[in-house]
């Protein structure tokens, strides 16, 4: 089993998750994994992939945030969508199966509740290039006749989640009893445990 992002919020957990049921697993992130090479980077992906040999790979590397600053397109751009054909390119000619992290963000200001069939609608840079990475899973799936699938979670938390994202924020301005910016309240989100959503 290949994961990339595997030092992230949720390819850390997953990573360990996987070991523990005595998986044999490699971890490849831009640094502190079993291997380590920048996403993008298709000729040591490549080689990876030659040396491990997997047959299931779980994709979690990415650009994450919560600004809409077009500023950081291109680098969403470069991880997102690069990344993911890098990946997908390595990945040709084994036939493993992907998993990749999708991004409800893809999907914009649809209604809720979010169906497989809701139509994408990104209205942030973090979405399209999303968007157009769950769509170079599909062309894997489609021309390399591999099973591929893209999870596009709800808004996760747990331990170890960066300390900007809204429910760390949240329990923090709680604990000091300081104020909370936020929205008015009318936007609905379902909250995700990680570990469940590593489960």
């Amino acid at each position: 089993i290949l994961v990339t992002g595997a030092t992230s919020f949720v390819g850390a957990r997953l990573l360990a998750k996987l070991r523990r049921l005595g998986h044999s697993v490699v971890g490849v992130a831009a640094r502190g994994a079993d291997v380590t090479c920048d996403i993008t980077d298709a000729d040591t992906l490549s080689a990876a992939v030659a040396y491990i040999a997997p047959t299931h790979v779980y994709h979690l590397d990415g650009f994450v945030t919560d600004s809409r600053d077009k500023s950081l397109l291109k680098e969403m751009y470069r991880t997102h969508v690069r990344g993911t054909h890098a990946l997908t390119q390595a990945l040709a000619h084994t036939g493993a199966r992907l998993i990749a992290s999708g991004s409800n963000d893809e999907l914009g200001d649809a209604p809720v509740p979010y169906f497989a069939t809701t139509p994408a609608n990104p209205l942030s840079p973090y979405g399209y290039t999303k968007l157009m990475a769950t769509q170079q899973v599909k062309i894997y799936a489609i021309t390399r006749h591999c099973d591929a699938m893209v999870l596009r979670a709800g808004a996760l938390f747990g331990p170890g989640q960066r300390g900007d994202a809204f429910m760390p924020s949240l329990l923090t301005a709680l604990q000091r009893g300081e104020p909370f910016a936020m929205s008015q309240g009318e936007r609905r989100r379902d909250f995700l445990f990680v570990d469940d959503y590593v489960d």
